[in-house]
């Protein structure tokens, strides 16, 4: 990412987050960030996406990487978020959402008992887990509405899709005896969802990842 828009962002580098740092590697071997920035940014532009929407995108990453930062403190049945929480201003700032009522249902629930509305504290367990579970549901709806984007832009004029993007399912066996390894795979044809949901792209991807590493190494 340009220096200037780095900037913009406050973006350090990925050993400072949290979501990018607990695998202790922030490099890929013979993969260069620079280059691969540029290539997505081309990619896009190529399925209709436009510099100003490509930046909301990028700024849209940066502030889930500072949600992941920001800190839940507490005792033990009341999560407590500082005000001054750095990655906290940085992510509101970012998303453009009021801080104070992002702090808040952070670490609040609401509970509604018939016409009744009650707030209570949540445990600065819960109020991880409220965290990380809005930073996925952010992602997952960016990447929904790439996939929208893309889909809408590969239609015909009359609405027709000239191709699609769909989901292969690969099912496969491993089975491990005296250090051989056999593997029985069956693949199955494009499935063409009319939603293609963020959650189905991760249980296809992981495993193919997960083959590739193990046959490299």
């Amino acid at each position: 990412m340009p220096t200037a828009e780095r900037k913009e962002f406050e973006l350090g580098t990925w050993s400072n987050y949290h979501y990018l740092n607990q695998g202790g590697v922030g490099t890929v071997v013979n993969t260069e960030d620079a280059a691969e920035f540029v290539q997505t940014q081309n990619a896009m532009s190529v399925i209709g996406i436009s510099v100003t929407k490509q930046w909301d995108i990028f700024r849209i990453c940066v502030a889930l990487l500072h949600v992941g930062n920001i800190k839940i403190k507490g005792e033990s049945e009341k999560a407590i978020i500082l005000d001054d929480d750095p990655a906290l201003i940085l992510a509101s700032k970012l998303l453009k959402v009021d801080k104070s009522e992002f702090k808040k249902w952070l670490i609040k629930r609401q509970i509604t008992t018939g016409k009744e509305k009650f707030v209570k504290d949540v445990t600065p367990i819960n109020g991880v887990v409220n965290r990380d579970s809005v930073a996925k549901f952010i992602y997952s709806q960016l990447f929904e509405w790439i996939v929208t984007v893309i889909n809408i832009n590969l239609a015909r004029d009359d609405g027709s899709a000239r191709t699609f993007i769909g989901v292969l399912d690969i099912f496969g066996f491993v089975n491990l005896t005296k250090c051989s390894v056999k593997i029985l795979t069956t693949y199955y044809s494009f499935e063409h969802f009319e939603r293609n949901s963020f959650e189905q792209f991760c249980i296809v991807i992981v495993p193919f990842k997960t083959w590739e590493i193990f046959f490299k190494f």
